[in-house]
């Protein structure tokens, strides 16, 4: 979820990289994809459809919604 409502995720990645960090945190947003650290690495998502909306890029959904590097999904 992310500040309380849902969030699909689709086309994502997960990175055997290791980064420092919370799990859940945003690392960094580039064109490709959001990049969230896990306790597994790095997951690049892609895509997403907030709730009840179609679905758009990922880096597209953190422009709107005004996510940035440190913003914490739980």
């Amino acid at each position: 979820t992310f500040e309380g409502s849902r969030l699909r995720i689709y086309d994502c990645k997960l990175t055997g990289a290791q980064e420092p960090g919370m799990p859940g945190r945003v690392l960094r947003i580039q064109d490709d994809g959001i990049y969230i650290r896990l306790n597994g690495g790095v997951l690049r998502v892609e895509r997403v459809a907030p709730d009840g909306a179609r679905k758009l890029p990922a880096a597209e959904w953190a422009a709107q919604a005004g996510i940035q590097p440190g913003t914490r999904f739980r």
